[in-house]
C-alpha cells in the first residue's frame, strides 16, 4: 500500500498521445505524512495499531508494541520511493486534495516537489470548494494556482490543458450560500474570471472537474466535468460485491 492513498480515478485525453488514452491518476489525502506528533498522524496511527488492521498500514509502519505502530512518512526518502513505486506501476499522477501550501496535509505535496525524480509522476490539485471564500479570495489565489499549472509536473490533459480539480462536500450549499450570495451564477462568473486569468498569463484553458457534484449543479458553475470521490450508493446501499464499485 502506498501512503495516503484515499481513492482512485482515472482521466481520457493526454496531450502526450492520442486523446482517448486513459491516464491513471490517484488521490491523495495524506494523513500519514503529518509527522509524528501531529494530531492527525496521531488519530490515523491508532486507528490502525490493532494487528487485525496492520495489513492497511502503509508500507514503512513499523510494530512498536503488541498491538501498536509507528507510522511516519514525512521524509524524503519515502516520498522518493513513493515515486518510484507509483511510476514503476504505470500511475500518471497523483492528485492532491487541498489544504494549503503550509498545512500539515499537505507535507507529501512538499516533498514530492523537493524530489529529484518529482518528474516521474504528475500532480494535479483538487481544490476545496470551502476554501474559495468568494470571488475576491478565489481572485487572489489564482497566481498561486497558475503558478502549479506552470510547472514541469503539472497533469494536462486534451492537448495541454491543465486539469484542475474542484470537491465539493456535504457542506456546499452552506458554502455556496455564505460566500457566493446562495447562487451558482456568481462562483460561474468566478471560474470564468479563472479560465481567463489562466490563459492570460499564457497557459492553456484548465479543465475542470467538480467532484461530488451532480451534472446539472456542475454545468451551472461552468465546469467541464463531474466526477466522484467514493462512490455514492445511497443509504442504505451499500458498495458490496466489488464490481458494484465499478
Amino acid at each position: 500500500m502506498v501512503a495516503g492513498l484515499a481513492a482512485g480515478l482515472v482521466v481520457a485525453g493526454s496531450s502526450a498521445s492520442a486523446s482517448n488514452r486513459t491516464i491513471p491518476c490517484a488521490i491523495r489525502w495524506d494523513a500519514v505524512d503529518t509527522g509524528v506528533g501531529n494530531s492527525i498522524n496521531s488519530d490515523i496511527t491508532r486507528t490502525l495499531s490493532p494487528v487485525r488492521y496492520w495489513s492497511r498500514a502503509p508500507w514503512y509502519a513499523t510494530p512498536d508494541g503488541p498491538n501498536s505502530l509507528r507510522i511516519d512518512g514525512n521524509s524524503q526518502a519515502i516520498m522518493d520511493q513513493e515515486i518510484t513505486y507509483a511510476h514503476d506501476a504505470g500511475l500518471t499522477c497523483w492528485v492532491y486534495l487541498w489544504y494549503g501550501a503550509t498545512h500539515p496535509m499537505q507535507n507529501a505535496w512538499r516533498l514530492h516537489q523537493s524530489s529529484a525524480i518529482r518528474n516521474d509522476v504528475n500532480w494535479a490539485q483538487m481544490e476545496q470548494f470551502g476554501n474559495l471564500l468568494g470571488s475576491a479570495d478565489f481572485s487572489a489565489k489564482t497566481p498561486l494556482i497558475i503558478s502549479y499549472m506552470e510547472q514541469k509536473n503539472y497533469q494536462t490533459v486534451l492537448d495541454g490543458r491543465p486539469l484542475w480539480f474542484l470537491y465539493a462536500d456535504s457542506n456546499f450549499a452552506r458554502q455556496l450560500a455564505d460566500h457566493w450570495g446562495n447562487h451558482t451564477a456568481n462562483f460561474a462568473a468566478a471560474v470564468a474570471a479563472f479560465r481567463g486569468a489562466v490563459k492570460a498569463a499564457g497557459v492553456a484553458n484548465p479543465y475542470i472537474v467538480m467532484v461530488n457534484g451532480n451534472a446539472s449543479v456542475a454545468a451551472g458553475l461552468g465546469v467541464d466535468a463531474v466526477s466522484s470521490y467514493i462512490p455514492d450508493f445511497g443509504p442504505p446501499a451499500t458498495a458490496k460485491p466489488w464490481p458494484t464499485v465499478a
